[in-house]
């Protein structure tokens, strides 16, 4: 008894942890840049870190793989590190930034106000004790 010839299936062997690493790349690429909405930005960072560190850590376990499978999927684990460490750089370095930004302005209020506020306390303070 003899089988009949089947067709033989080959299937080229995939990297599917450089596809979630791309995945999980753009996901924190989207979510970092909605750390601009005013109160709950900062939660926005922080989410975007949780979602980048699989993304990088997939990443380069995918890149070792796609060695092994003659550069399978090699693109999108760099992608994914890419997009990954963007994200984190982003998140970790805006709120210094804004920090920074925000006492700057804080400064030139002041040194454009404070004179004002000088004479406002000393009129007041002259009012409340009585002298001129």
């Amino acid at each position: 008894m003899t089988l009949p010839d089947l067709p033989v299936r080959w299937s080229r062997p995939r990297n599917q942890l450089a596809s979630l690493s791309i995945v999980l790349g753009l996901a924190s690429v989207a979510v970092v840049f909605w750390r601009w909405i005013p109160i709950i930005g900062l939660v926005f960072s922080v989410a975007a870190i949780i979602v980048a560190i699989p993304a990088v850590v997939t990443g380069h376990i995918a890149l070792q793989r796609a060695r092994d499978l003659s550069g399978e999927g090699r693109g999108l684990a760099l992608a994914g590190l890419v997009s990954g460490y963007f994200t984190m750089a982003f998140a970790l370095i805006m709120p210094v930034v804004s920090a920074v930004l925000f006492v700057i302005g804080a400064a030139g209020f002041a040194h454009d106000n404070l004179p004002d506020w000088l004479t406002y306390f000393e009129r007041l303070w002259s009012e409340v004790t009585g002298s001129a």
